[in-house]
């Protein structure tokens, strides 16, 4: 009894594993189409691939809390997360970017899928992107 309650938690935890892999791929996607950018195939894992999406103009770590079994009303960010992105954006000339998504389908800013998209720039980055 131990032994099979054990292997459906591992199995439950496999699964919500690869529904949240899933649902971050797909904001991954969904930036990089809106940014006209590139996904990075290793989800910015790789040394040499630099944050999840990239365009000419920036380069974007995308992060997200909720997904459709749980919903989120709140995200949790790193200045750690912030600073990685900053170092591989001015290694390459380009513009830091976080985007935020926060899966709740109540909110009032919710898309049509129940997703709550932000972009995240430096103050300093956006006053030279608004001139």
């Amino acid at each position: 009894m131990m032994r099979s309650k054990t292997l459906l938690m591992k199995g439950l935890a496999l699964a919500n594993r690869k529904l949240i892999k899933e649902h971050s791929i797909a904001q991954e996607e969904f930036i990089a189409k809106a940014t006209d950018g590139k996904r990075s195939p290793s989800s910015g894992a790789s040394p040499y691939d630099d944050g999840d999406v990239e365009n000419d103009m920036f380069i974007i770590e995308c992060k997200l809390c909720g997904n459709p079994d749980k919903s989120a009303k709140s995200i949790s960010l790193k200045l750690i997360d912030f600073e990685k992105v900053f170092d591989e954006a001015s290694l390459n000339r380009k513009t830091p970017m976080m985007t935020l998504r926060i899966y709740n389908p109540e909110s009032v800013l919710a898309d049509h899928k129940g997703n709550v998209d932000f972009v995240c720039v430096r103050l300093k980055d956006w006053k030279n992107l608004i001139g």
